[in-house]
């Protein structure tokens, strides 16, 4: 069946995760029995994006990271030179992503999630609201509502979920392992 957007559920499976005892329906292609029964499936992004996602990912194998909102402004390659714990947050880990790879800076009202949201001049909204999932690509930002506020959390979108700054660091995580892709608030791409 196609819905209103012009998705065709006809791949969509019911899979059953007995940890949480409830029925969701997902595309069967997306069930990984690695990570929590559940990843993400999203499409290579535009190459300054990719090389944001490369960043994270390597700050996220660095290992010590911890959040700390009073970070935010700390560069994490300064943490990673100096052999210390990358401290910050969701936006700041976002917007040193791109400008340490390509020289992008986003968010030039601040590193706050609300005020990368806000960021017209270097990034361009793709979808608002849990249908724009269906159009995440990796390098994507991807704003979510986490404590009642819209685009209070942000993250990058890999190939296989997302990444960003939670209470035990970098870490990478899926949308709907999580069910947090009925979270999503906007997803902005950078304009390449």
């Amino acid at each position: 069946m196609t819905d209103n957007t012009g998705y065709d559920d006809t791949s969509v499976t019911d899979v059953t995760d007995p940890d949480r005892n409830s029925g969701l329906y997902i595309p069967s292609e997306l069930v990984l029995d690695g990570y929590n029964g559940y990843t993400d499936s999203f499409e290579d992004g535009g190459t300054k994006a990719m090389q944001a996602v490369d960043k994270i990912e390597d700050w996220s194998i660095y290992g010590k990271s911890q959040y700390d909102p009073a970070h935010h402004f700390d560069d994490p390659d300064e943490a990673v030179k100096a052999g210390t714990i990358i401290k910050g947050d969701c936006g700041q880990l976002v917007r040193y992503a791109f400008r340490n790879t390509s020289g992008e800076s986003l968010g030039a009202m601040g590193y706050y999630a609300m005020q990368l949201a806000q960021d017209t001049d270097n990034l361009k909204i793709i979808g608002r609201s849990p249908f724009a999932y269906r159009l995440i690509k990796a390098g994507d930002l991807v704003f979510l509502n986490l404590n009642g506020s819209p685009n209070s959390y942000v993250c990058l979108a890999t190939n296989m979920g997302c990444i960003g700054f939670n209470a035990e660091g970098i870490e990478p995580f899926s949308l709907r392992g999580l069910d947090w892709d009925d979270k999503i608030t906007q997803v902005s791409r950078l304009i390449e």
